[in-house]
């Protein structure tokens, strides 16, 4: 397995963990619960490392004679369809006033 292939099946790995939250934002919004600001900012980051990965995949392409344009490809696609979900929660979430934070016991740090 090439330098390339094995960096695309490592970002493909860490975008497949954005479909849980994206699952469970959807639950979270369908139950009327709202979107949970940490839930939502994982999965930006999420889509951070991924454009992370993205430009050292290019980088590996160029250094391996433009080997894997398929994945580039790929990864931008998945990265471009991430962001506007991101975007649809945000505004569903602003829409609706739903958008908080998760609520923590006073002995998780808040409080005394």
């Amino acid at each position: 397995m090439s330098a390339v292939q094995t960096c695309y099946i490592k970002i493909t790995e860490k975008l497949e963990v954005s479909s849980k939250y994206i699952e469970l934002l959807n639950l979270q919004r369908s139950r009327g619960d709202g979107v949970v600001f940490e839930d939502l900012e994982e999965l930006s980051t999420i889509s951070q490392e991924g454009h992370e990965g993205l430009e050292a995949l290019k980088l590996l392409s160029e250094q391996n004679n433009g080997e894997g344009p398929d994945y580039i490809a790929s990864v931008e696609a998945i990265l471009t369809k991430l962001g506007e979900v991101i975007m649809d929660f945000k505004a569903m979430a602003l829409k609706d006033g739903l958008y908080h934070r998760r609520e923590y016991s006073d002995e998780c740090g808040r409080g005394n």
